[in-house]
């Protein structure tokens, strides 16, 4: 599967380093920079990555659209997803997290990517 469908993604400047196919959220300057709290307000995950800040970065943003997301811990398909201190995606659980979305497929490990159907919502 290519990285993301059924949107067009946005270019972003990035505010620091950000790796490809994270979750990524709006710094305090208006840059993307990658999710890293499970409560962060993720705006999108990144399709493209950028070295360093001011890089140009592709963000899919459009809730309902399938990602390629790097997963931070083995995940089941089904699992409703949140991010990690790296901006990967794990299993959704805490009770202050921001459900992502949904995983199309399974990860074994960290490491893996997979499929999320990306649904940004508030916590459980």
């Amino acid at each position: 599967m290519a990285l993301f469908d059924n949107v067009k993604p946005i270019t972003l400047l990035a505010g620091a380093a950000v790796s490809q196919a994270r979750f990524v959220k709006i710094d305090n300057t208006g840059r993307a920079i990658q999710s890293a709290a499970e409560a962060d307000d993720t705006k999108g995950v990144s399709i493209t990555a950028a070295a360093a800040a001011g890089e140009a970065l592709e963000v899919v943003c459009q809730p309902g659209c399938r990602v390629r997301v790097e997963a931070g811990a083995a995940i089941t398909i089904g699992d409703a997803v949140e991010s990690d201190a790296s901006g990967r995606a794990i299993t959704h659980g805490g009770a202050t997290a921001r459900r992502l979305g949904n995983a199309l497929e399974a990860a074994s490990a960290a490491g893996q990517f997979i499929t999320v159907l990306f649904a940004p919502g508030a916590g459980v």
